[in-house]
């Protein structure tokens, strides 16, 4: 049945036997020797003669031969040929192998474009898909981690699809996009990420960006393009790097192993990676005395007496209840009392195990004339907190035909629909803060807020939200009530068509289309300390549509028999259209039901149109020196919609050169595998968002932010507003000119690899607002100044220390990428851009001189000799304001990738290191300014801090006694004061930033490939199982030891515009994931 299945797909037919004299016929069978599965289409030839077949869809050929010795030679695209002698025996069966090497060397690059690897004049980083599916990971930027130099990626929490950020070789736009441009399949793949929150740090949403709708275990091979010389070609889009994925649907070479059924199906659960350690000493209160408050300060759980101003303890150890004689609680009446004790668990029991469930099934068929795959997935991922999940559903489709000899025709097609239920996040201290996570990891150590039937966390009348404490949300409530839901639809795919005019010119046309809707409802339900406890439901609806068109005519040509030649010439259009339109509804009738209709006051909430269109004509030329060395030159010139007539066109070039010395020097050398030199230089651009060239008006605006506002329309009248920015006629696009030289060495037969890149890239005429006067009518004015820098050293590493005769295999790659950023200038007059506008202490800014994004704010006063400045009235610290207090740039990131194999059995295991790079952590100051972790376990004793008096007014310099010296400190302060005092510990933000360095296991793989002897009589002809776990270690030293903090993390998520790292406000925290993952074929 197999077989026959198998012959209605195979596209080839058997190749006419020659007209030379036959004496005999050989037979025979010709498999894979990866797989064992039948090859068909293998061209099988006579040595010195024309004579020779083609294998069948089942693998089998028939060939008549002289009579006499014949030798027949066996190839196959992607496999190594085998050359056999044919004996006596009129049978004949081969097995091919893998031609690791050739595979290795072809690269995709700019627009499909298909280059060897020897040939390039930059790093071009691959990634298979081995590396990527089927990881217990179903973000696909999360399973590049630490797998690619040169590559920051930060994931911003552990809610089920939320943002993850990336960046390659730092920032390079003040203000800009300053992620990588994506493409899927030759077309623009949109990886925004938009929040529909009242802002980031208010009421927001664990958001996702979009590269969230790629299934990994559907992606065959990603290339990541760092250099601008490699990315050149994209012009205007391509200064911030390029990542290209080609996916299973749609790959040119497809399955020519006849058709084929896979089916992938994996399970993992998580769990929270890590809590604190809590300490369980002392309960709520202050100074040893209990109140009911969010602070553990309290007297010690089971000795109150020992503090006499223990009041609200009884002799038996009892507090009063929380909702005693609050008549919607009747079983509570006036009197009732709770033990008060310490609960352990209740941070933990607020978490779930969660769980991770992905199947796919892909159907392919194809020969050496075509191939066409059909694939269906879905991946569900219930997260670590009740009523969060992400569930993604996509259906592709692809192929392409070699109708002829001159014609090729392909096309893809995907629809991919994502559902994420989320909750609502935010700072801690966020005025009408409705977030679930407002003070979830610091409960009071005797709140045991599991137990619903001792502390509900809804009022029956109402049901609106109780809490022990005021200004904030039950965490319990929240995540059933406070909710954030998107439902996206997308389409993405593409038609082509390549033709050979003749044996040296190619025309090549592709046309594309990448659109998604995302509808969301994000509800704040009546009696919530957000929305004004009225309630509120907002609609965000967003729409993007992306069409690429591109024509390439390649020529080819031999120009003398050591000199090569291959030029493309090209024309490119992309236009993309947005929308957005959102309306907002407040004071809900009906408690729980989540609809716009429920509300009795609706509000436009803001709506944008925007359309771009980018022509761009390019030109590509490569020379080929005795195939060790080349040059490449690209130009292109780019028309944008959104710059002024005058600058609207604009060209860009670049050059790469790579050297292969080691074809010189093979002879003298057996120990050097292969040796290259490579150099680029290369000119790219960033050009402004749509509408940046004229004021703009908002209707019925809001006035204000969360804590206090105006809304339009106010008392039914209408407004409208003008834009406060001016715009410069003259703005021109963002320009990056990058320089990178490298080398790549490999010895001993491919044992050991090395790859190393240096690159200096400066950007310049950065888009960005300067203040005017304000009499101008405006704030600011959007003009072109500035320019910032990224130097760097990246380093590839590939050893294979073991590569024994029965099997056994050993690769060890490693990856090392350090990049030193810093804001050469800004303007004349300017000494600081606001990165995050409106919001002060810390403060994200750019400062000539200094990194991108440092963060700025409240410091500890010193002296000059680095003397801490002591108020001599509290005995706490002096704070400083406005005062540089970290970088959030890493010093370097590191990966390193172990590989083991043995007969079948496979093992991997990927550990990184990020070293440096701070992080203002508001947990960690919450933790401790709470008191509860074990790093405050020692308060029995009054503190003195290290330092010396100081007057706590500017100019914040040292008090000196009569004969001009400084005082030290000698007034005492309890620990409750230490560490929860505006100027103790937690109130110094200076002292709430941590290096962030951290070492993580990021990886472990154990696979299985089932002997094929033991599936012989089944349908199934290949069999895998294996086992995964992901973060299962972190170690973070820099972290107060009892807070146990992942420090992989931003609130700020991955935003298109302000790229902020080094913040963290009471985020959700990551999860560590144990898979089962079963891989068959049919």
């Amino acid at each position: 049945m197999k077989r026959l299945v198998q012959s209605l797909f195979i596209l080839l037919s058997l190749a006419g036997f020659s007209a030379m004299a036959q004496n005999r016929t050989i037979t025979g069978t010709v498999t894979a020797k990866d797989d064992g599965l039948p090859l068909p289409g293998v061209s099988v030839k006579i040595q010195n003669s024309t004579g020779g077949t083609t294998t069948g869809g089942d693998g089998k050929y028939a060939l008549s031969i002289p009579s006499g010795e014949v030798t027949l030679a066996f190839s196959y695209l992607g496999y190594l040929t085998e050359v056999k002698t044919v004996g006596s025996s009129n049978v004949l069966n081969v097995v091919l192998s893998p031609d690791d090497r050739m595979l290795s060397e072809v690269v995709v690059t700019t627009f499909g474009i298909e280059r060897k690897t020897k040939a390039i004049g930059y790093t071009a980083s691959t990634l298979t898909n081995a590396q990527l599916a089927q990881k217990s990971e179903p973000d696909p930027l999360r399973a590049l981690t630490g797998k690619v130099a040169g590559v920051n990626i930060i994931a911003s929490n552990g809610v089920p699809g939320s943002a993850t950020n990336i960046t390659i070789r730092g920032n390079t736009s003040f203000l800009g996009n300053n992620k990588p441009l994506m493409v899927v399949d030759g077309i623009p793949f949109n990886n925004s990420s938009d929040q529909s929150g009242a802002s980031t740090l208010v009421n927001n949403n664990a958001v996702s960006n979009r590269a969230v709708d790629l299934d990994p275990n559907n992606i065959e091979s990603v290339v990541v393009i760092k250099s601008a010389a490699a990315a050149a070609l994209y012009g205007s889009r391509a200064a911030n790097g390029v990542i290209l994925i080609t996916t299973k649907t749609g790959k040119s070479g497809g399955n020519k192993k006849g058709f084929e059924v896979s089916l992938l199906s994996s399970y993992a659960f998580e769990n929270v990676a890590s809590l604190p350690d809590y300490q369980n000493k002392y309960g709520a209160g202050s100074e040893f005395n209990y109140s009911n408050a969010n602070g553990s300060w309290g007297p010690a759980f089971n000795s109150p007496s020992i503090y006499p101003q223990g009041n609200g303890i009884a002799a038996d150890g009892t507090i009063p209840h929380w909702y005693a004689g609050n008549a919607a609680f009747p079983q509570f009446p006036a009197g009732t009392r709770a033990p008060y004790q310490a609960y352990p668990n209740n941070v933990k029991d607020f978490f779930q195990t969660g769980s991770v469930f992905e199947n796919q099934i892909q159907m392919s068929s194809g020969g050496e004339k075509g191939n066409f795959t059909v694939s269906a997935s879905k991946s569900k991922n219930d997260g670590v907190i009740d009523f969060s999940d992400f569930v993604r559903s996509t259906l592709n489709v692809g192929g392409n035909m070699k109708l002829n000899d001159k014609l090729t025709v392909m096309g893809t097609l995907s629809y991919v629909n994502s559902k994420q239920d989320g909750l609502i996040l935010g700072a801690q201290n966020g005025v009408g803060q409705a977030s679930a996570f407002a003070r979830t990891m610091y409960f009071a150590r005797n709140w045991n807020l599991s137990d619903f039937s001792q502390m509900p966390y809804q009022n029956p009348v109402t049901l609106g939200q109780v809490f022990p404490v005021a200004g904030v949300d039950n965490p319990y409530w929240s995540i059933r009530n406070n909710t954030y839901k998107s439902d996206v639809n997308r389409v993405y795919g593409n038609v082509g068509a390549s033709y050979d005019i003749n044996s040296w010119l190619n025309l090549n046309y592709k046309i594309g289309l990448n659109q998604f809707s995302d509808t969301r409802i994000r509800t704040i339900r009546r009696g919530s300390v957000g929305a004004s406890g009225i309630g509120e439901v907002t609609n965000d609806d967003i729409y993007n549509q992306e069409i690429e068109s591109t024509f390439l005519a390649t020529v080819t040509r031999q120009l003398t028999p050591d000199l090569g030649f291959k030029g493309i010439l090209g024309h490119n259009v992309n236009q993309q259209t947005r929308k957005r339109q959102s309306v907002v509804g407040t004071n809900m009738v009906v408690f729980d039901i989540d609809d716009i209709d429920n509300t009795a006051n609706v509000l436009p909430n803001g709506g944008i149109y925007t359309q771009r269109r980018l022509i761009g004509a390019f030109a590509d030329v490569q020379l080929d020196y005795k195939s060790y060395l080349f040059l490449n030159l690209t130009g292109r010139n780019d028309w944008s919609s959104t710059l002024p007539k005058s600058n609207r066109s604009f060209f860009y070039w670049g050059a790469n050169a790579s050297f292969v010395f080691s074809e010189l020097i093979r002879d003298k050398t057996p120990w050097l595998s292969y040796g290259k030199i490579r150099a680029n230089w290369a000119k790219v651009g960033n050009d402004a968002t749509p509408y940046q060239l004229i004021p703009t008006y908002t209707v019925n605006p809001v006035l204000g932010n969360n804590a206090s506002n105006l809304t339009f329309p106010f008392l039914g009248v209408s407004a409208g507003t003008a834009g406060n920015q001016l715009s410069d006629p003259n703005l021109t696009p963002e320009f990056t000119t990058e320089r990178e030289v490298g080398l790549e060495l490999r010895f001993l037969n491919d044992r050991i690899g090395i790859d190393a890149t240096y690159y200096d890239k400066k950007s310049t005429n950065q888009i960005a607002g300067i203040t005017v006067a304000a009499t101008s009518g405006f704030t600011s004015k959007l003009t072109n100044f500035g320019e910032m820098r990224n130097r760097g050293f990246e380093l590839g590493l590939d050893l294979n220390p073991f590569k024994t005769s029965d099997g056994f295999s050993w690769n060890i790659y490693g990856v090392f990428s350090a990049n030193r950023n810093k804001v050469v200038s800004l303007t004349e007059g300017l000494n600081e851009i606001s990165v995050v506008p409106g919001f002060g202490d810390p403060a994200v800014v750019l400062r000539p001189g200094r990194p991108y994004g440092i963060l700025v704010g409240s410091k500890t006063a010193k002296d000059s000799e680095g003397n801490v400045l002591i108020n001599r009235v509290t005995g706490l610290m002096i704070k400083v304001p406005n005062m540089e207090i970290g970088d959030p740039n890493p010093k370097f990131i590191a990966g390193l990738t172990n590989t083991f194999s043995y007969k079948g059995i496979s093992l991997g295991v990927v550990v990184d290191y990020r070293h440096g790079g701070d992080l203002y952590s508001g947990t960690v100051g919450q933790l401790l300014g709470r008191g509860v972790t074990t790093d405050t376990d020692d308060r029995l004793t009054p503190k003195i801090i290290k330092g010396f008096y100081g007057d706590p007014s500017p100019p914040f310099q040292p008090i000196l006694d009569g004969n001009g010296n400084k005082i030290p400190n000698q007034v005492q302060t309890t620990t409750n004061d230490l560490y929860f005092n505006a100027n103790g510990l937690s109130g110094q933000n200076d002292l709430l930033i941590f290096d962030a360095s951290v070492f993580r296991l990021r990886e472990i793989s154990l696979g299985y490939m089932i002997p094929k002897k033991w599936i012989e009589k089944t349908p199934i002809s290949s069999l895998n199982v294996s086992l995964t776990a992901r973060n299962l270690y972190f170690y973070a030293p820099n972290f107060p030891k009892g807070t146990n903090f992942d420090p992989e993390t931003s609130t700020y998520g991955a935003a298109d515009t302000r790229n902020i790292s080094g913040i963290e406000y009471t985020n959700a925290p990551s999860t560590r994931r144990f898979g089962l993952n079963l891989r068959a074929t049919f």
